[in-house]
């Protein structure tokens, strides 16, 4: 059982979900390093993404829900990932 998505694999799950992903993200405390995350303007669309996601792929959604943090952007917010990374890295 895998134990660790990639920030690929989040990033696919997240253009699969019709997300507003981001590549880029760099929450507080992270120091400049990147993570997976996805803009939304509501809570409603932040669940309606995890939703999708979870259609396609149970595991990932709940290890995303157990990793994300928030980030308000006036009208808006960015859910991170701050534990998951890109290979790249």
């Amino acid at each position: 059982m895998k134990t660790r998505a990639t920030g690929e694999e989040v990033m696919h799950a997240l253009e699969a979900a019709e997300a507003e992903a981001r590549d880029d993200y760099s929450g507080r405390c992270m120091y400049g390093a990147k993570c997976p995350a996805f803009e939304c303007e509501t809570d409603s669309a932040m669940v309606r993404t995890f939703l999708r996601v979870a259609a396609e792929n149970p595991e990932l959604a709940a290890e995303l829900a157990r990793d994300m943090k928030t980030d308000s952007m006036g009208r808006g917010m960015v859910v991170y990932f701050p534990s998951i990374r890109f290979e790249a890295e």
